[in-house]
């Protein structure tokens, strides 16, 4: 009976913060572009089937949200507002995509990612690491994950440690 009503409780939350991402991008659906802003984006072919699109481009990529809610919350307990809220403020760095090099939309790809790891002028991942944070987030990429810090479970394990 307590599995049945941990289950459902697993559920419960996880219908919320759908819900929540939903109102999220529902919200800037609405919010007209900053001039300064270039909405003109192209989808990277990793992403074309992980997102949606809205009349100012990309809202997210949506591979991930479950992945990161399933994470964060059976590991160190957050509600699903507050995962919300990283996944939105993801979105607009990001766009919830671990490869994610700074200025890369048009030409996203693994590829991109890898020849952009020593370049100190470019953020990277999905929360946009720079300076110190993106050196500390490479070192270690470079001692546990050989590495690859385009993986989401580094990025994840990396922000939380």
């Amino acid at each position: 009976m307590l599995q049945i009503v941990k289950q459902l409780n697993k559920k419960f939350i996880l219908i919320i913060l759908i819900f929540t991402l939903i109102i999220i991008t529902a919200y800037q659906s609405n919010t007209p572009p900053k001039k300064s802003e270039n909405f003109n984006v192209e989808k990277s072919e990793a992403n074309r089937s992980n997102s949606k699109k809205n009349k100012y481009g990309k809202i997210g990529n949506t591979k991930y949200i479950k992945k990161v809610y399933f994470y964060l919350h059976n590991n160190y307990g957050l509600s699903a507002q507050a995962i919300a809220g990283i996944l939105g403020n993801w979105v607009q760095e990001s766009g919830i995509d671990p490869i994610a090099v700074q200025g890369d939309w048009k030409y996203r790809s693994l590829k991109n990612s890898k020849e952009n790891t020593n370049n100190h002028q470019k953020d990277i991942g999905v929360a946009q690491w720079s300076s110190k944070r993106r050196a500390q987030l490479i070192s270690y990429a470079n001692e546990k994950y050989n590495g690859e810090w385009w993986n989401m479970t580094c990025q994840l394990e990396f922000m939380t440690q």
